[in-house]
């Protein structure tokens, strides 16, 4: 009966050394906040470092606005309802861009692992916000640049949702490999992440925290190596036990 179990627990010991690991990886929790208003003009501000709530330390907006509103655009991050917030008055367009990297802002990431260092599965990674409000259809672009200067983009549609802020916020998924130059950009190495955006008259939109990035990660080549070798370990026992019975 001892020997018998050997070839069952060569097969325990290695397959779970096989599994996926899934890695969850906050970009923004919107707990630092920030706050910009602009009138027919663009202006970009960068937040103080704050490493516990945003990747990187840094948030840099861009915000512009033209027409003939009279009234300012703004984007606000509210620190304690965890949320951002872009606001247009009618007559104005607005555009968006949300940067998160390293020291200053300006300053790449350094080369940030979604994956801890293994590669990910893309089609079982994903990168996840939470919308709460929108007035208008509009159309936004994630863009993610690795520290070769290799960027993978992925281009939506936010539709309009909750514009009373009556309902909770629906979640917006996007699998990794949908993203465009998805297998060039290397996923262990990112510089920047970029959220783009606007360009819709009168656009009101909310984004809930936390933004973030789910990466399902692929078993180093080694652990398959490791699993080969146990199964046929459990294979020669089973034939030395055919060949020299007791």
């Amino acid at each position: 009966m001892k020997k018998a179990f050997l070839p069952s627990l060569i097969i325990a010991l290695t397959i779970p050394a096989a599994h996926a690991i899934m890695v969850t990886n906050t970009i923004d929790a919107f707990t630092v906040p920030q706050y910009i208003e602009i009138n027919n003009s663009t202006t970009t501000n960068t937040t103080t470092p704050s490493s516990a709530s945003i990747i990187g330390g840094y948030r840099t907006v861009t915000l512009g606005s033209s027409g003939s509103g009279s009234s300012p655009t703004s984007i606000e991050v509210d620190g304690s309802l965890q949320m951002i917030t872009l606001s247009t008055p009618s007559g104005s367009t607005p555009t968006f861009k949300i940067t998160w990297g390293g020291l200053g802002g300006t300053n790449g990431l350094g080369g940030f692992q979604f994956g801890g260092g293994l590669p990910l599965d893309l089609a079982t990674s994903f990168l996840t916000f939470s919308l709460k409000s929108a007035d208008l259809t509009n159309n936004f672009t994630w863009t993610l640049t690795d520290t070769s200067n290799v960027a993978a983009s992925y281009t939506g549609t936010i539709n309009p949702y909750n514009p009373d802020l009556d309902l909770p916020s629906t979640n917006l998924s996007i699998s990794l490999s949908s993203f465009a130059n998805a297998n060039s950009v290397n996923w262990n190495a990112i510089n920047f992440i970029v959220l783009s955006g606007g360009n819709v008259g009168a656009l009101d939109l909310s984004i809930e925290a936390p933004i973030q990035v789910a990466a399902s990660t692929v078993p180093e080549p080694g652990t398959f190596a490791l699993l080969i070798a146990g199964l046929g370990a459990a294979g020669i026992y089973v034939r030395c036990r055919k060949n020299h019975p007791r």
